[in-house]
């Protein structure tokens, strides 16, 4: 399964990258981006089938990352990660085409069932 990951916090994005890129775990991460711009240029051609979103990002925000790339990679699923549990937010991003969110700091195995669990839900 395929995994890219688009979020600010620098920290945030290294746990994801060592979680999500250890080969034990079965996922071929494919990379963080910091920017929702550079990731909607960049994320298309590499197909991935998870794809976890900030929902505070700078510039553009998660919600419209999401309906911008959701006509784009049609088979991925949209997990949502937020500090905050603010429902306009997170319905925002779900009206947007999320398939679930994750609030930030569960431990490493919540993490890791929330990015299999979507995908098993996306029809191939």
């Amino acid at each position: 399964m395929k995994v890219a990951v688009v979020e600010d916090d620098p920290v945030m994005r290294l746990f994801l990258e060592r979680l999500l890129g250890n080969p034990r775990h079965g996922f071929e991460y494919l990379g963080g981006w910091e920017e929702a711009e550079t990731a909607l240029h960049d994320l298309p051609p590499l197909t991935p089938d998870v794809v976890v979103v900030d929902l505070e990002l700078p510039a553009m925000n998660g919600a419209e990352l999401i309906s911008r790339l959701a006509g784009k990679l049609i088979c991925a699923a949209f997990v949502v990660l937020t500090v905050h549990d603010d429902s306009a937010k997170v319905f925002a991003a779900l009206r947007a085409g999320a398939h679930g969110y994750l609030l930030k700091g569960p431990s490493p195995g919540r993490f890791l069932l929330a990015f299999e669990l979507p995908v098993r839900a996306v029809p191939r």
